[in-house]
């Protein structure tokens, strides 16, 4: 009998395994550790050192907190040690990696600039962007964005690296109807060159427009360079929108803007049917 009681008891017990997330209850909070109860025989050690601030805060006895085990010396001192951080960004990755090709964007912060990409941290998930999904454009300064938080979208995940690589690009993308319907011609804007071709100049503004400049529509100080090719990618230019053709093309000048007037736009005002007309 006494056997079957602690066969069943033990049935009962979580068998804490490093690297599981599992449910607690903080049973009391110290100047260095909180003790969490995750259903075995001991409490388990949440180092507060480990933890940011704001997440501390939070934390009160009684409370219910997802936990990491981080480490678990059950043969030797019977020490379990969990971690609320990790177990956020298990979550956090989770969630993440399961938005992938989903319209879902995230803020995050580009930590890292490699050969062919940037790493960015996303609530503590590392994950990887190319450099080429940096902008709505070939970007012209990689460095620039260092440091800055944009948003991006999980866009695929890497087996081969094991990380989720993310896009800039697809969130400026995602923007551009919203951006084209605020816009009308004759709005000036300030942008810079994104590229030059023999007919014109590319011009990335707005954060995600890019529209064209013909080179008759170029002001005499920017033909110029355009003819000596010196006006080059990553220079600023002003300019004004032209005409918002078909296909979400945007045609800008430099030159005075002169509207061009719809004649359809007062037809019913200057006729009336029936009526005769030439």
């Amino acid at each position: 009998h006494l056997y079957d009681l602690i066969n069943d008891t033990t049935k009962e017990l979580l068998i804490p395994n490093e690297g599981h997330l599992v449910k607690g209850t903080i049973d009391s909070i110290g100047n260095r550790y909180a003790y969490v109860d995750i259903g075995w025989r001991e409490s388990a050690l949440l180092d507060l050192h480990k933890e940011k601030p704001e997440y501390i805060e939070s934390f009160s006895v009684n409370a219910e907190i997802d936990v990491i085990i981080k480490r678990s010396n059950l043969h030797r001192s019977g020490e379990l040690e969990v971690s609320y951080s990790e177990a956020i960004k298990h979550v956090k990755y989770r969630e993440i990696f399961d938005s992938i090709g989903q319209p879902t964007a995230y803020l995050a912060y580009v930590k890292e600039l490699i050969h062919g990409g940037y790493f960015l941290d996303i609530e503590g998930v590392r994950c990887f962007m190319p450099g080429s999904l940096g902008g709505v454009n070939k970007l012209v300064n990689f460095e620039e964005l260092l440091d800055t938080s944009i948003y991006v979208c999980p866009i695929n995940y890497s087996k081969e690296k094991d990380y989720i690589v993310v896009s800039h690009r697809d969130y400026l993308r995602a923007l551009i109807p919203q951006a084209l319907d605020a816009i009308d011609p004759g709005d000036a804007f300030g942008g810079f060159v994104t590229g030059t071709t023999r007919f014109g100049v590319f011009v990335e503004f707005n954060k995600c427009l890019t529209g064209l400049i013909h080179k008759s529509d170029l002001d005499e100080e920017d033909l110029h360079k355009f003819n000596n090719r010196t006006l080059t990618p990553g220079d600023e230019i002003d300019f004004t929108v032209k005409e918002l053709a078909s296909n979400d093309r945007i045609i800008l000048t430099q030159k005075e803007f002169i509207p061009v007037m719809d004649p359809w736009n007062d037809v019913l005002e200057k006729y009336n049917i029936p009526s005769e007309v030439t």
